[in-house]
This record gives structure tokens, C-alpha cells and sequence, in this order.
């Protein structure tokens, strides 16, 4: 299916599989992606007997990063606490779970 027909997921899924990109994927992955995309099929870094072929992927690339891109801007990003907590960077996570408790009575060594 092209991302240029069907429903809206049926548009982003193929889109995101044109690109290359998981089902889960940051604003960050879908720019590095594109980069690398955009540098693999530029006509100046292939044969010149390949740049209409490179010049069509290109356009098609920029047209499902454009889909993609529209997708994001409409989408409705959760503040609750409990949402960003599911994305907390690994060093707040683990503290997090791990550093002790000030609030937790602390245990008395016992003595010998």
C-alpha cells in the first residue's frame, strides 16, 4: 500500500516503513532517520545513471517524512505525572526505584 492511499494509519504505516522506522519511534529517530535517507539517495552521492531513480526516492522519502511530520504536529502529548514517569531518562529511573526511602524507618544494625 502506498502512504499516498488508503486510511490514516494505513498512510503512516507505510510511510514509517518506507523510512524505516518501528512502530515507536522519538521526533529524534524520525530526524536521524530522514538524514541518513536523504544522504544515502542524493543524486550526488550515486552513479548519474541513477539520479532520476534517486531523484524519485527522494521525493518520495520527503513526502512520507511530510505525513509523518503533520502526524506528530496534531498529536496531543499527555503531561500527567504518571505518563512522563513511564519516560524518565535511565539515572531517575533507577534512582528512583532504588535509592533509599527517607521516609522509611531505617533498620538498626544489630549488635554482637
Amino acid at each position: 500500500m502506498s502512504f499516498r492511499e488508503g486510511g490514516l494509519y494505513d498512510r503512516i504505516r507505510a510511510a514509517r516503513e518506507l523510512l524505516g522506522l518501528s512502530e515507536r519511534a522519538s521526533l529524534n529517530d524520525i530526524e536521524t532517520r530522514t538524514k541518513a535517507l536523504l544522504m544515502r539517495w542524493h543524486p550526488d552521492h550515486n552513479p548519474p545513471e541513477q539520479a532520476e531513480a534517486c531523484n524519485a526516492h527522494t521525493r518520495e522519502i520527503l513526502e512520507a517524512v511530510k505525513l509523518i511530520r503533520a502526524y506528530c504536529e496534531n498529536y496531543q502529548f499527555s503531561f500527567a505525572q504518571e505518563e512522563v514517569e513511564r519516560y524518565l531518562p535511565m539515572d531517575e529511573w533507577w534512582f528512583k526505584r532504588f535509592a533509599p526511602d527517607e521516609h522509611a524507618p531505617r533498620r538498626r544494625r544489630s549488635q554482637k
